[in-house]
């Protein structure tokens, strides 16, 4: 029992989403997971994680429990 969320979904989210899926999508196609090369600036290697992009969009979303915030 409680109110709890919001009452729409906020845009960041909707976006790093987007993005998640993205990478995704693109990780399908990736041989050994690794997504672009070094010829163009850099490697991102795929992995179970949340991209890196998406994750510090959510960060002000997360919850923190316990003494350390």
């Amino acid at each position: 029992v409680g109110v709890f969320g919001w009452p729409s979904v906020p845009s960041a989210v909707t976006q790093a989403a987007i993005i998640q899926a993205g990478a995704v999508w693109n990780s399908r196609t990736a041989p050994f997971g690794v997504i672009g090369s070094a010829d163009l600036g850099g490697i991102l290697r795929m992995s179970r994680a949340l991209h890196p992009e998406s994750a510090l969009i959510l960060e002000p979303y997360r919850r923190r429990e316990g003494l350390a915030r």
